[in-house]
């Protein structure tokens, strides 16, 4: 018979093998996508063969530069409301408060990126984003900022508001 923390053992192997897969993938994924986007850079920035063997090398390097600065950051200062959460439930509900917050951020950015690209269909259509096309897609970036600012203030106020009322 297992006990609970084998149990507990053997999922936290898997949880570290996925993560260990995912972050494995992402570098040559990113790298990838660099390639990819190469001829166009060269196009619009008029960059010869050498300047843009430049731009993949630049881009791994800042990623490796980078990669654990942000990291500690965001051990430093962690995601609040996530700590608040998981500090309130009881060891055997830590897997419903995890998905339950995993599901909450997903189905957010979800919403963020349906009205980003609402705005984008609403502006561009179906015209190719080019150098031309350019200020209306700074156009376009630049109302879904200011959506999601009136949205950050409204639940800023909205919690503010609340507070009074009690």
């Amino acid at each position: 018979m297992t006990n609970a923390i084998d149990v507990d053992h053997a999922v936290s192997k898997n949880a570290a093998l996925f993560i260990t897969t995912l972050a494995s993938f992402l570098t040559p994924f990113g790298i990838s996508s660099v390639n990819i986007a190469l001829p166009s850079i060269g196009k619009v920035f008029s960059m010869d063969a050498i300047l843009l063997s430049w731009v993949t090398t630049v881009y791994l390097l800042t990623s490796a530069m980078f990669l654990v600065p942000f990291g500690k950051i965001a051990d430093i200062y962690g995601i609040p409301n996530a700590n608040a959460v998981m500090s309130s439930v009881e060891s055997r509900s830590y897997g419903v408060a995890s998905g339950t917050l995993s599901t909450m951020r997903i189905t957010g950015m979800a919403f963020s990126t349906g009205v980003a690209l609402l705005t984008f269909s609403i502006y561009l259509g179906k015209v190719q984003i080019t150098s031309e096309t350019y200020p209306v897609f700074l156009r376009c970036i630049e109302l879904t900022f200011a959506f999601f600012t009136v949205l950050c203030f409204g639940g800023v106020f909205v919690s503010l508001a609340k507070g009074d009322i009690r």
